[in-house]
C-alpha cells in the first residue's frame, strides 16, 4: 500500500532488464520512476554508481542488508554517509562472502542493524498502531517466540527451542502460526520478524 520511487541507471524510456516490464508499469502507476539519464540511454555497468547517489540522496535513511567487498550497496553507503544521511548495514557471518561488505560498513562506523525498529526511532516514527495491536493478541508462546526473534534478528527453529525451551514439534507449529499472522518469516532455513 505504500509507494515506490525506482532510480533507473538508463533512461525512463527502457525498462532494465527487460523481465520487469509488469513491474515497471505497476511503480508508474502508483509511484514514480526517475533518471538523470536522457532517454534513450542504455543501462551501462558506469551508469549504477551514478543512480546510487540519487538513491542515497532521496533517502533519510540508507540500510544494506547484504554486501559482498565489490557491491555497489556500498557504493550507494558511502554516497549516503557523504550526503550526511544515516547508514546501517546488518552484521552478517564473517566466513560468508555476502557479510564482508556489510561487516566492514560497522567497522567504519554504520549502525549495526539489529530489528527494523531501530531505523524507525532513530528516525522518530512510532511503531506501527496496527502492529501493535496484532503483538497485543499474542498468546504466550508465541511472544515468547516473537520476542526472542525481536531480540536476535533471526534464528534457526533450533536456536529457537533452545532460547526458549520449547520443543521442536510446538516451535515448528508456533512459527507457521506466527507466519500466517504476518509476524514471522522464513528463508533458507531462518526465521526472521516481519512487518515491523
Amino acid at each position: 500500500g505504500g509507494t515506490t520511487i525506482a532510480v533507473l541507471g538508463c533512461g525512463v524510456d527502457i525498462c532494465y532488464p527487460r523481465n520487469n516490464a509488469g513491474l515497471m508499469r505497476e511503480i508508474m502507476g502508483r509511484g514514480l520512476a526517475v533518471s538523470e539519464f536522457e532517454d534513450g540511454t542504455e543501462p551501462k555497468p558506469y551508469n549504477f554508481p551514478v543512480r546510487n547517489r540519487v538513491i542515497s540522496g532521496l533517502s533519510l535513511a540508507t540500510a544494506v542488508a547484504e554486501a559482498g567487498l565489490n557491491s555497489g550497496s556500498l557504493i550507494t553507503a558511502e554516497r549516503a554517509a557523504e550526503q550526511g544521511r544515516l547508514v546501517y548495514a546488518v552484521p552478517g557471518n564473517i566466513n560468508r562472502a555476502s557479510s564482508i561488505g556489510c561487516n566492514r560498513l560497522i567497522q567504519d562506523g554504520a549502525i549495526a542493524l539489529a530489528v527494523f525498529d531501530d531505523i524507525a526511532l532513530d528516525l522518530g516514527f512510532k511503531r506501527l498502531k496496527a502492529q501493535e495491536r496484532r503483538e497485543n493478541e499474542l498468546g504466550e508462546d508465541e511472544k515468547a517466540v516473537y520476542e526472542a526473534l525481536r531480540r536476535c534478528g533471526e534464528m534457526s527453529a533450533d536456536e529457537l527451542c533452545a532460547d526458549t525451551g520449547m520443543p521442536a514439534w510446538k516451535m515448528n507449529g508456533l512459527i507457521t502460526v506466527l507466519e500466517m499472522k504476518g509476524m514471522v518469516g522464513t528463508a533458507m532455513g531462518r526465521v526472521f520478524v516481519s512487518g515491523v
